[in-house]
């Protein structure tokens, strides 16, 4: 590797004052700042400033800044804030990079092959943010967080090339299902306003990135994860990329906030150390980025940004089989099993059906379905959610069509609290309970017997 990575050479960087940062890092005169460049640059650098700031005011410390700029355009601002009073070390670095890289490097780079000549070098420009945040506190969670777009000029009769890519995920040392509902439910509620089959998608794609595969686990708890997105719309995928980068601070800062002064013990220090290490295996041995960076001659200190600044590897390392750390091993050797985000808006849920069967002669059925949900954290014990109603009549389709109400909202309602009923009253333990569980302790029956009476009276 290190013989091909010699032979990419990009122009030495001119390092320049907080007051000489241009405006622009984009080529003067070449590229359209209304392009897709201009437009990308001008995001990502507002982001650094929103994110920096909001670390910022949760720490009580400063970054330190270091921009540069390249002869022929382009150039990177790396800000650190390093033992910091919540993070040990946190970083945010912008780069635009113009340059050309060899075919294997620009194979690594799409995660395909393309039919190159082993010495052939493509023109590229890239543009992207990153950032790792490491805090002090186990119950803090690590988060890193990376966008970017991604042109190849026309090369050689080859119609130029471009992709966006990204995600944001979250590695805590602990599990707690809460934080990681709110982080999980905030980029769902982002991909859902964009294409409702995004998240579980990129989800999926998280859990998989993010696999260290000699430890059969997954670097942390996941969050959204694409790449080579080129599928729809320019200005479309870019429109998802800056609510994605926009949702930041909310999906992460509430959780510092809640834990940054929870009392933690030596142990679980220690385990924090540990899962550090796997951090750096991951960034060192499988990330795609830093694999990049290092190919096309990137600057070494903001590739190497990402890495903590203490981690441990300690010899044969067991855990109780019964502790907090072993659920977390359970969840990390399961990623792609483990569901963070419900039907129901990030609560656990259970869905419910009551079916009223046509009776002889042909009357109507009346099938109501709703949630049971895990509202525990507002205070009460469940609260109700309907799905929907339909009969075989058609004016109560008609009516079902145009919103749940009147009896049929009420069908709904008492289809679900039943359960409710069933649960608190102790006919079912838990929400988990299945519907068939249900079935043979008789809550089932009372769901029939609920439709049964509000179908007689349509």
């Amino acid at each position: 590797m290190s013989a091909r990575i010699q032979a990419v050479k990009l122009e030495a960087p001119n390092y320049v004052g907080k007051e000489e940062v241009p405006e622009s890092l984009l080529r003067p005169g070449i590229d359209d700042p209304n392009s897709m460049r201009g437009k990308f640059e001008r995001m990502i650098r507002g982001i650094q400033d929103q994110v920096c700031a909001a670390i910022e005011e949760v720490d009580g410390c400063n970054f330190r800044q270091d921009a540069w700029t390249r002869p022929s355009g382009g150039g990177g601002i790396t800000r650190v804030l390093q033992e910091g009073n919540v993070w040990e070390k946190a970083g945010v670095a912008v780069s635009v990079v113009y340059g050309s890289m060899p075919a294997e490097s620009y194979r690594v780079a799409v995660g395909r092959d393309i039919p190159f000549e082993q010495d052939d070098r493509v023109p590229f420009f890239a543009a992207g943010i990153s950032s790792v945040m490491h805090p002090w506190n186990p119950h803090c969670p690590t988060m890193h967080f990376n966008y970017r777009y991604f042109e190849t000029e026309d090369w050689k009769g080859i119609p130029g090339q471009w992709w966006f890519g990204g995600g944001t995920d979250i590695t805590p040392s602990y599990v707690n299902e809460e934080d990681m509902r709110h982080f999980h439910g905030t980029y769902k509620a982002v991909c859902d306003r964009h294409d409702p089959a995004w998240y579980n998608k990129m989800k999926l794609a998280c859990d998989d990135y993010f696999l260290i595969p000699h430890r059969g686990e997954t670097r942390g708890m996941g969050g959204i994860f694409f790449d080579d997105l080129n599928d729809r719309d320019k200005d479309k995928i870019f429109a998802f990329s800056t609510d994605c980068a926009q949702n930041i601070v909310e999906s992460y800062v509430p959780i510092i906030k809640k834990h940054k002064t929870d009392p933690y013990s030596e142990r679980q220090k220690q385990w924090q150390q540990i899962r550090r290490g796997r951090y750096v295996e991951f960034n060192l041995v499988y990330d795609r980025g830093t694999i990049f960076g290092l190919k096309t001659g990137g600057r070494i200190e903001s590739i190497l940004m990402s890495l903590p600044l203490t981690a441990s590897w300690r010899y044969d390392h067991q855990v109780d089989p019964q502790g907090p750390e072993q659920k977390f091993l359970n969840c990390v050797r399961n990623a792609r099993a483990q569901s963070w985000v419900s039907r129901a808006q990030g609560r656990r849920s259970l869905v419910v059906t009551a079916a009223k069967k046509p009776a002889q002669g042909g009357k109507r059925r009346l099938d109501a379905t709703g949630y049971i949900v895990d509202n525990s954290e507002r205070g009460n014990i469940f609260a109700v959610e309907p799905k929907q109603l339909y009969t075989s009549s058609p004016t109560s389709d008609r009516a079902a069509r145009q919103g749940l109400g009147g009896v049929q909202g009420l069908a709904v309602l008492a289809a679900a609290g039943a359960i409710v009923a069933a649960v608190t009253l102790g006919i079912a333990k838990n929400p988990a309970d299945t519907l068939q569980g249900l079935a043979a302790s008789g809550a089932a029956d009372s769901l029939t017997a609920i439709a049964d009476r509000i179908s007689s009276s349509l």
